[in-house]
């Protein structure tokens, strides 16, 4: 487990060059791990192996034949609850080695991971389960490998994903100076104080409600006007986000957002795919949109975000 963390640390900041010459050794020690190691170093292998793919890029290419029938082989055999994180991360896994490879060779297999993805989102989870934030990463990773071939599966991936999007911070409020404490060593609740409150909020759900808002964004970007139909139910739960102050996450995540809603919006109407609407509804999306970033950039806390938020307006009025 040890060594499989090395390597994790080692690969992260490696270029291709630098990684290919000990890519045969490397991956072949790992997946002996991944046939006959026990649970713990299974799932350090799976993320050191996610990472060697991502950092070696299409130099990966000559082991995929290798590596992927065993990453399904956990994907679909490991459902058991004390399984559950090491199902996780072969999805991890299998979306980075198909962003490594590329659709060309990804495309069939991808094909049978997204099946199974489907039947898992459909199953009932747990609210612990970490397949969960998991699986929304997986799908955007899919997406960006797939490109417009990805566009069928939106259906199955956009209900739940604007669900954590659209997630209630679990908050609980108390005077700053009340005797009530909110255990600040708590890692589950993060506490800010807010004038003379003081408020604690669950960060599992705030972490899962920035995931989905990046995966938003990464979908939008990625699928441009195939993002279209889309638009009417994202914009407004992302609109109001730009002013989310418990989490900066989010807020940088609708902030990114805007201009690709826009750009969706202008494309499929310039290419026909607009379901009927026409310049008239990009004007209506740009008066919805403008004057909320330029609100919210008055009352805006943080400098990084404001630069993003100037960025933001200046690519939305172009």
């Amino acid at each position: 487990a040890h060594a499989a963390s090395a390597v994790l640390n080692f690969s992260e900041n490696c270029t291709p060059d630098i990684l290919t010459p000990y890519l045969d050794g490397i991956v072949s020690k790992l997946l002996v791990l991944l046939q006959n190691g026990k649970q713990m170093v299974q799932e350090g292998a799976l993320t050191a192996l996610a990472s060697v793919a991502d950092s070696s890029q299409g130099q990966f290419q000559k082991y995929y034949d290798a590596v992927m029938p065993y990453l399904k082989a956990i994907l679909v055999n490991a459902n058991d609850k004390s399984n559950r994180m090491l199902r996780a991360k072969s999805m991890e896994c299998i979306s980075l080695v198909g962003m490594a490879v590329g659709k060309d060779k990804f495309r069939d297999d991808a094909k049978q991971v997204m099946e199974v993805l489907m039947s898992l989102q459909g199953s009932q989870m747990e609210a612990d389960d970490p397949t969960t934030s998991y699986m929304l990463q997986a799908w955007a990773r899919l997406c960006k490998c797939l490109g417009q071939e990805f566009i069928p599966y939106m259906s199955v991936v956009m209900p739940p994903l604007l669900q954590s999007a659209q997630l209630k911070p679990d908050v609980i409020i108390t005077s700053a100076d009340s005797d009530v404490d909110i255990d600040d060593e708590d890692e589950s609740i993060q506490t800010i104080t807010l004038g003379d409150k003081r408020i604690g909020i669950k960060t599992s759900v705030l972490e899962e409600k920035a995931t989905a808002c990046n995966m938003l964004c990464c979908y939008a970007d990625e699928l441009k006007e195939g993002f279209f139909p889309w638009i009417d139910q994202v914009a407004p739960t992302l609109v109001p986000l730009l002013k989310f102050y418990f989490h900066e996450e989010v807020r940088k995540a609708a902030v990114s957002a805007m201009p690709e809603l826009l750009r969706s919006a202008k494309l499929a109407v310039e290419k026909g795919q607009s379901q009927g609407r026409n310049e008239s509804y990009v004007k209506q999306l740009t008066d919805y949109i403008i004057p909320a970033l330029v609100e919210a950039l008055h009352k805006e806390p943080e400098i990084d975000i404001c630069a993003s938020m100037l960025d933001a307006l200046n690519e939305s009025i172009q």
